[in-house]
């Protein structure tokens, strides 16, 4: 990777870097990119793709409908045609 790069990805990020800080950035992005290109080159056919690194699977139970003997509007203290009323959240 080029100065000229690393100085246009900083102004970008609007972070201000040193003349060292340059040299650094450059010399370890280009590092990391080199990296990258020889992931690029893993034969991967045949692997399946995976979204999370452990085998997570959802142990929640069933949603199912039950009944209910109590009736819990009535419970409330303020009642208006069958709902629970309560004290205003937002103003006009």
């Amino acid at each position: 990777m080029k100065i000229d790069k690393v100085k246009q990805i900083a102004n970008l990020a609007r972070i201000k870097l040193s003349k060292d800080e340059l040299k650094v950035l450059t010399k370890e992005l280009s590092s990391i990119l080199d990296y990258v290109d020889q992931l690029k080159e893993v034969d991967i056919e045949g692997i399946e793709p995976f979204v999370h690194a452990v085998d997570l699977h959802n142990v929640v139970r069933k949603d199912e409908v039950e009944s209910c003997d109590i009736d819990l509007v009535s419970l409330a203290p303020q009642t208006k045609k069958n709902f629970i009323k309560t004290k205003p959240i937002f103003n006009d």
